[in-house]
């Protein structure tokens, strides 16, 4: 447990608007390297760090212009959208207007979809402008595409433009109104998943992703990783791109009515994240076991301060925050009361 007393923040200059721009690909190996040469021209900005650092005024105008904004989508094996975006004070011939805020608007997962088929039929990118507002909050309203599984006709037209300022309702209300079956089906057969794993593996991770969970879209983001001591850090000296992958919503074998062990699928992913040194986002749905949780994260500087502050006789140990008590259950009932100790 600890108290911020004080903070430093880096203002950066902003814009009213976002001209983003969608490269579509119908090849998973294009769309990887595209991916990585884009997020790759970050990492140095990330280096230097602290109050220093002037994207505009150290950044390129050619091939080596480092966009402020990266993000993949990848809606089938061999079928994806990059976007590279930055901030502008104003719309430009080269792109059209659109106001993803309105409340009549389709997904935005929907729509970089539509763009990108736009993009395939043009063979060139397309060009759009948003409100910084609406690009922020771009995947809000569909929460990212867990909302189809919530509420099935959310995206169609006619609830859009009647109901669509609705959406999305709050958590809260979404746990009390439940039903226990409900509940259970997520449980068991439905994945929340984001894995860090350096970028060098985006190929491998994906073909992962695809054997243990099958199930579009996925999330694809640029995260640079430091050096340093604490639970997440680079393995060298240096500063490393990782992806974030992020996989939500029902396995394509749950769909297709097939058997699916939602538990020994995670486990596996898990072990193959921990084999490159990437990492499990803490919040999400996690049956590692204490041994196994230790391993994937470097525990050394937080149980030195456990010890050091006396927290570890005050608070929960990370890992009994993280994997919760009925998780605990189901990794003792499989694996023995000694997985969790």
């Amino acid at each position: 447990l600890g108290m911020l007393m004080s903070a430093k923040l880096r203002i950066i200059p902003s814009a009213p608007y976002i001209r983003l721009c969608y490269h579509a690909f119908d090849s998973e190996k294009d769309f990887c390297e595209f991916w990585t040469k884009e997020s790759e021209k970050g990492v140095k900005f990330a280096e230097k760090g602290g109050d220093d650092v002037d994207l505009d005024k150290d950044n390129g105008t050619d091939g080596s212009h480092c966009s402020r904004f990266v993000e993949g989508l990848i809606f089938a094996k061999d079928r994806g959208v990059v976007m590279t975006g930055d901030f502008t004070h104003k719309v430009g011939e080269d792109g059209r207007m659109y106001r993803h805020g309105r409340w009549y608007q389709p997904y935005f997962y929907r729509h970089a979809e539509d763009v990108a088929a736009e993009a395939r039929q043009l063979k060139r990118p397309v060009v759009e402008y948003l409100p910084l507002r609406d690009y922020y909050y771009r995947h809000s309203r569909s929460v990212f595409w867990e909302m189809e599984n919530i509420v099935p006709l959310g995206d169609n037209p006619l609830f859009r433009w009647g109901f669509g300022w609705m959406l999305p309702p709050s958590v809260g209300f979404l746990k009390v109104t439940t039903p226990a079956d409900l509940q259970e089906f997520y449980d068991t057969k439905h994945v929340i998943q984001d894995m860090l794993v350096p970028a060098r593996d985006i190929e491998r991770s994906l073909a992962i992703f695809r054997k243990h969970f099958d199930m579009y879209p996925l999330w694809v983001c640029p995260m640079t990783v430091r050096p340093n001591r604490g639970l997440v850090h680079t393995t060298g000296d240096r500063h490393e791109l990782f992806v974030d992958l992020g996989a939500y919503g029902v396995p394509g074998a749950v769909k297709r009515g097939e058997d699916y062990d939602l538990i020994k699928e995670i486990r596996a992913v898990e072990e193959y994240v921990t084999s490159v040194k990437g990492y499990e986002m803490l919040y999400a749905d996690s049956y590692m076991t204490r041994a196994e949780f230790g391993k994937m994260f470097d525990r050394k500087l937080y149980d030195e301060l456990r010890v050091k502050l006396g927290a570890d006789k005050a608070f929960p140990d990370i890992y009994d925050k993280v994997v919760e008590p009925k998780r605990l259950k189901i990794l003792r009932e499989l694996l023995g009361e000694e997985a969790t100790r």
